[in-house]
């Protein structure tokens, strides 16, 4: 790693996100260490099938969770004000983040603790709503280059209301995270008795501020009026109902793959609906672009980002940081019909979002045999190159925009872990190898330094080979 300088602090105006512009808010996918739940919100192509000594009670690979198929997209600048928080706190990873509309409104007076930018707007009549829904329509259509094929109905919803509806099917996914939290816990990058399932309850009731669900076609938008942000943020999802209409985002086949290609689909997903969205706050004025700023920075005001998991941010941001990047590239390199057709054929790897390159030039990912468990499996999947950053204590700092891939990270070949519970304790055990024999030493000694002095008690060996295997309990 290069010497990296202190993130910007929160509100700084600094943009965090490498490449992307003010980084738009986007929904929150599992971490990338279970992907596709490796909590957020990453996997190898190779061959499915049985893995060697695998029996009838190994269990299938896990489901995405509910909010990475619903694409709810979350305030951006709350989530990243609450890890540039805790990367400044320590500094690693110990677990201890069209012309503008112009309308003829009212709004009331704000109070005196009103911060500027943020007055209450009044709310819009249905006509004059729907009006503005259209324009944005129409924006969205022409900057991405297809038709909407039938209307979008968008509905706003009180804080309420709009919680009761994103997280009703909430508790139908508590056994995937607490399986998420057990490899988080056993590579030490969950502190023992964190509660990792109130955490991402807590985290997206509220932080999440609007969603698209394929299955249903319902566009919900936490507000009351059409301010600068929400328009944003209809913009954001509106991009996620074309994408349906032409794409098919309700991808069931994806719940159950073994590698991170459910990651990469989320990636690329919200990759385009921010590079949208932020064309579209482009247009707007430099008061309609303070005022959008401040709203979203006060939807995280009061929020206690201490009691999340630095592992949680991480992989809530990565796909919408990193996202925009990778959809660049490749409309640089196959323009929008490349584009199109990415949505058919998904980059497979965490990898891809570190180095689109990999994913525009389709570099391989090497086979890896699984290694075996000493107990009864709970899990199995891969690490992947974004998890092998976020182990390293890497990552933060690669979504702030201030940090380079180490060789251990830029190296990674593939993988593939299992998880098993050993009393109190979770482990985990990883064969990894690199893109070449130099590429699986480098990852090799950085593994061996990181076993060396792991957080939180957690007792970790690394075998050297032909192949990496890191076994780590906590």
């Amino acid at each position: 790693m290069t010497d990296l300088p202190p993130p910007p602090e929160p509100g700084s105006g600094v943009p965090p996100g490498p490449g992307s512009g003010v980084p738009s808010a986007q929904y929150p996918p599992t971490p990338p260490l279970a992907p596709p739940p490796s909590p957020v919100p990453p996997g190898a192509i190779r061959a499915v099938g049985q893995w060697p000594g695998s029996t009838d009670d190994v269990p299938p690979p896990r489901k995405v969770p509910f909010w990475v198929v619903a694409l709810a997209i979350v305030a951006v600048g709350a989530i990243l004000g609450g890890l540039f928080a805790v990367v400044s706190d320590d500094g690693q990873n110990d677990g201890d983040d069209v012309a503008s509309f112009e309308r003829d409104t009212t709004t009331t007076e704000p109070s005196d603790e009103s911060p500027p930018g943020t007055e209450p707007e009044a709310t819009l009549p249905s006509s004059e709503f729907q009006a503005v829904v259209e324009e944005i329509e129409d924006f969205v259509a022409a900057e991405r280059g297809l038709p909407f094929l039938r209307p979008v109905i968008v509905e706003l919803a009180d804080d309420a209301e709009f919680e009761q509806r994103l997280l009703e099917d909430f508790d139908e996914e508590v056994a995937e995270i607490e399986t998420t939290g057990h490899v988080l816990r056993a590579l030490g990058l969950l502190a023992p008795g964190t509660d990792l399932v109130a955490g991402f309850r807590s985290l997206l009731g509220a932080g999440v501020v609007g969603f698209y669900d394929p299955e249903t076609d319902e566009l919900v938008v936490r507000g009351t009026s059409a301010s600068p942000y929400v328009r944003a943020v209809i913009a954001h999802e509106l991009v996620h109902a074309l994408d349906d209409q032409h794409f098919e985002l309700d991808r069931p086949e994806l719940e159950d793959v073994s590698d991170e290609t459910g990651f990469g689909f989320t990636a690329l997903v919200e990759g385009n609906a921010s590079r949208v969205e932020a064309a579209y706050r482009a247009t707007f004025s430099t008061a309609e672009e303070s005022e959008a700023r401040a709203e979203e920075s006060q939807i995280g005001a009061g929020y206690d980002f201490d009691e999340i998991p630095l592992t949680l941010f991480e992989s809530i941001a990565a796909p919408y940081l990193l996202g925009p990047t990778l959809v660049e590239h490749i409309i640089e390199a196959g323009g929008q019909e490349l584009l199109d057709a990415a949505f058919a054929d998904p980059p497979a790897t965490s990898e891809a979002l570190l180095d689109p390159d990999v994913y525009v030039q389709r570099q391989p990912v090497l086979p890896v045999p699984a290694p075996a468990a000493d107990g009864a499996e709970i899990d199995r999947h891969v690490i992947g190159a974004m998890g092998l950053a976020q182990l390293l204590g890497e990552l933060s700092f690669i979504l702030s925009g201030f940090g380079e891939l180490s060789p251990a990270v830029e190296g990674w070949g593939g993988d593939a872990y299992v998880a098993w519970l050993d009393g109190s304790r979770a482990c985990v055990r990883a064969n990894l190898v690199g893109d070449s024999a130099t590429d699986t030493a480098e990852i090799a000694a950085a593994l061996q330094e990181w076993s060396a002095s792991p957080p939180f008690d957690v007792v970790a060996t690394v075998a050297v080979g032909e192949v990496v295997t890191l076994t780590s309990c906590g």
